[in-house]
């Protein structure tokens, strides 16, 4: 219990926020876990963060904690996103709105926490693979950024208080990978999560972070940026990717190529060789995701359009493939990989994921390890949303 909060019995609500690059998803949650109220905004709206919680929460009291995944580096009192000027001091956000627990977080660590939330329907199989639930696990996300956490076990087997009711969104999820794998017809294993505990002797995550359960194990989380990595070129077309963005920006990272602004930079690179520039110069990720969508499903499509949307996609999923593949291999994630974000929440179920799993198994020496690591994609956009509320309600427990 956090002796911070006015009281563990939550008199008042928690609040719970999801702010990246595009768009920030807020939402108040009373003591029973319920949303009582959600909004959506664009975050380039607002100069600043505090303005924009300030419209959220007229005329609301009584807050006892909150929560905000931030797109980009945090040490837990004060951040900066990558891709706004936004700047958030969790005291000054405490003292300006009364609210008496306020943490700041890595979106990909809330996300992390909102995976014991995910119903069966928004988890898509992509490799079945041959899950070890007690080993580690990986959470990556393209969206604006590239977001990246790792999920290490904390225990060998049964943790003694992972059965026990999260006071907030039981977990629909007793397994991953529908429909591999899943156990169906028992009640969920996964409470979200607990605040670190001493078991045994053994400390188990660290003092200032919760524990995620998934299976009856428990998980810590590691946040980072690892989607600033320089970027691996794997195959010539990539290299000359690699070269043609060196020459505009300088050091070309991972997330310049595996996001949404990634894949208009795909897109432009590709009609740079076969379009008029001012076709590519417009395109966005969404405006290139229609074309994709409706092009399957009308033959009338302008093909041309068509047939560089689809290269610049197949293009993309091998980079993210391969990106995956390299960081299941540093964690090595036979607990499984997790693909999240906008992009791939929206794309992935509706598209051929042959050129992202080859990428992901081309590993050379370590080949025959990758078909056994689980391969998901997370449909839930509200994923990091509850993650937040989960860490929200445990800073007062």
């Amino acid at each position: 219990m956090n002796p911070n909060c006015p009281n563990p019995r939550f008199p008042g609500m928690i609040l719970g926020g999801d702010l990246g690059g595009t768009k920030t998803l807020l939402a108040l949650a009373d003591a029973d876990g319920r949303i009582v109220r959600s909004r959506r905004y664009v975050s380039a709206d607002y100069a600043d963060f505090g303005d924009l919680l300030g419209d959220f929460l007229v005329g609301e009291r009584g807050i006892a904690a909150a929560c905000f995944g931030i797109a980009g580096p945090t040490d837990g009192q004060t951040a900066k996103l990558t891709y706004l000027p936004w700047q958030l001091s969790a005291a000054d956000l405490g003292r300006r709105y009364g609210i008496a627990q306020v943490r700041l977080v890595n979106d990909f660590a809330a996300a992390a926490h909102g995976l014991p939330q995910v119903a069966p329907e928004h988890l898509v199989t992509v490799q079945a693979g041959q899950p070890d639930a007690a080993a580690p696990r990986l959470i990556l996300g393209a969206g604006t950024g590239l977001g990246v956490a790792g999920l290490l076990p904390e225990n060998d087997g049964v943790s003694a208080f992972s059965a026990q009711a999260h006071p907030l969104f039981p977990s629909p999820l007793a397994g991953e990978g529908a429909p591999a794998g899943r156990e169906r017809g028992k009640p969920p294993l996964s409470p979200g999560s607990s605040p670190a505990r001493e078991e045994g002797g053994e400390k188990h995550c660290t003092p200032s972070e919760e524990c995620v359960h998934l299976n009856q194990n428990r998980f810590r989380v590691v946040p980072g940026e690892g989607g600033h990595f320089g970027f691996a070129p794997q195959t010539p077309e990539q290299g000359e990717l690699w070269r043609w963005l060196l020459a505009q920006h300088g050091r070309v990272t991972t997330e310049d190529i595996v996001s949404g602004p990634g894949l208009a930079h795909i897109y432009a690179f590709l009609g740079g060789q076969s379009a008029k520039p001012a076709t590519t110069s417009e395109a966005t990720p969404e405006t290139i995701g229609e074309i994709i969508l409706r092009s399957d499903n009308d033959n009338a499509y302008d093909a041309r359009a068509s047939a560089l949307a689809h290269s610049a996609l197949q293009l993309w999923l091998s980079c993210l493939g391969a990106f995956a593949g390299d960081l299941a291999l540093h964690w090595l994630a036979r607990g499984g990989v997790y693909l999240a974000g906008g992009v791939i929440a929206r794309l992935l179920p509706h598209v051929d994921h042959a050129p992202l799993v080859t990428a992901f198994r081309a590993k050379r020496e370590h080949a025959d390890l990758m078909p056994a690591m689980p391969l998901y994609v997370v449909t839930d956009h509200e994923l990091g949303l509850r993650g937040a509320l989960v860490l929200a309600s445990a800073s007062c427990r």
